[in-house]
């Protein structure tokens, strides 16, 4: 079970996303354990729940969203200064 302050869609995802802001440090009830924030994160954005190498492929609800710029520890938040988005009008 995943914690109710995190949306976790599609087994494939490689991020779960903030249903409320959360700070720094908050420790999230995942399926594998515990995973704490590095950083503050807004509703609606994205967090980490691996170490992500830049280049890696974000996956978001099933999606292939964008790749990472620069290396993302599990945890860390996901947005626009790291992360190109692959996302087509």
């Amino acid at each position: 079970v995943f914690d109710p302050g995190v949306v976790h869609v599609h087994p494939d995802d490689n991020v779960v996303v903030a249903t409320r802001p959360l700070p720094a440090g908050t420790a999230l009830a995942l399926p594998r354990g515990r995973l704490t924030l590095r950083d503050e994160v807004d509703a609606g954005h994205k967090i980490a729940l691996a170490d992500l190498a830049s280049g890696v492929q974000v996956i978001k609800y099933g999606q292939p969203i964008g790749v990472v710029t620069q290396d993302c520890a599990a945890g860390a938040w996901v947005h626009s200064h790291n992360l190109a988005t692959e996302l087509r009008d």
